[in-house]
């Protein structure tokens, strides 16, 4: 998703204003979610069984943290195709929550590359995607609460409860949560 195949809308903010708007938050945490289809077929697990819930878990934990501003770029292959095997898609899913002003969407033809938002966030959380590996590769901590070829290497957090998932949060509004020596080491191993 480096190069954009889309225009720039006429109801789309640009980086610029994205981050003015990071400007009066503490921390900034992106949200990368998968297509709905792929995430619930190859990432499902126990805490977050499919895509639905894991929209739930973001809009909620983001009423919690309303010191965090969470950019959520939708998966630019999302946008809806005549190929696509679902209609559903991420905005689907949050549409009917009650959406803060630290809730931020990227829609899937945006011409913001999720790789532009890297110089904004200090974390981010995903359900599984190669994202993932490519920001550990970067030093942003990725909280991963799907499962996917980032699991146990030491390459995210991995959540698999509520307890987790408001610890590591809580971290990284501390500053404390970081890509450790150790874990970058197990990050380059497995990326190269």
């Amino acid at each position: 998703d480096i190069i954009s195949y889309y225009e720039l809308s006429d109801n789309e903010c640009s980086l610029n204003e994205i981050k003015k708007i990071s400007a009066s938050f503490k921390k900034i945490i992106g949200v990368f979610p998968n297509i709905p289809w792929d995430g619930t077929t190859f990432s499902a697990n126990n805490y977050v069984p499919n895509m639905r819930s894991f929209a739930k878990k973001i809009v909620d934990i983001s009423h919690s943290y309303k010191q965090i501003l969470f950019i959520i770029r939708v998966h630019p292959a999302e946008k809806k195709r005549k190929d696509n095997k679902t209609n559903e898609s991420f905005l689907d899913f949050v549409k009917n929550y009650d959406i803060r002003n630290n809730f931020k969407i990227i829609e899937s033809d945006s011409s913001i590359s999720s790789y532009n938002l890297f110089q904004l966030i200090d974390a981010s959380i995903v359900y599984h995607t190669t994202l993932a590996l490519e920001m550990a590769v970067q030093k942003i901590p990725v909280l991963q609460l799907g499962n996917g070829n980032t699991s146990n290497k030491n390459c995210c957090y991995e959540v698999d409860n509520d307890q987790k998932l408001f610890y590591y949060i809580n971290e990284i509004l501390m500053n404390k949560l970081k890509i450790s020596s150790t874990m970058y080491e197990d990050v380059l191993r497995y990326a190269y």
